[in-house]
């Protein structure tokens, strides 16, 4: 029974990603992932202001990219900010986009 075992080698069920090729302004992408953080216990008026600034950075076209970046690159962001911007994006997912990346 004295037998020395090495232990059990552990193998990522997904590897690392990839680097990301684009990456985004790190000013904009501060400034959403704290926006996002603070999303979650902010009051009634902050949720407002957040929610407005949000919609005026929705109408750039690298906004869904960077939500993507935030949701699977940014090694900074909590949990919550990664949840978050994931429900971003997938609301920010018209019929209309969706039909115009075929």
């Amino acid at each position: 029974w004295g037998l020395l075992c090495s232990p059990p080698r552990l193998v990522p069920i997904f590897p690392r990603p990839m680097a990301a090729s684009w990456v985004p302004d790190e000013g904009v992408l501060i400034e959403i992932c704290e926006m996002l953080q603070k999303s979650q216990t902010a009051t009634t008026e902050l949720h407002q202001s957040i929610y407005h600034r949000l919609e005026e950075l929705a109408a750039y076209p690298q906004f869904g990219m960077v939500l993507v970046y935030i949701l699977v690159h940014e090694e900074r962001a909590t949990v919550t900010v990664r949840a978050a911007a994931g429900l971003l994006l997938k609301r920010s997912l018209t019929p209309h986009k969706l039909a115009t990346l075929d």
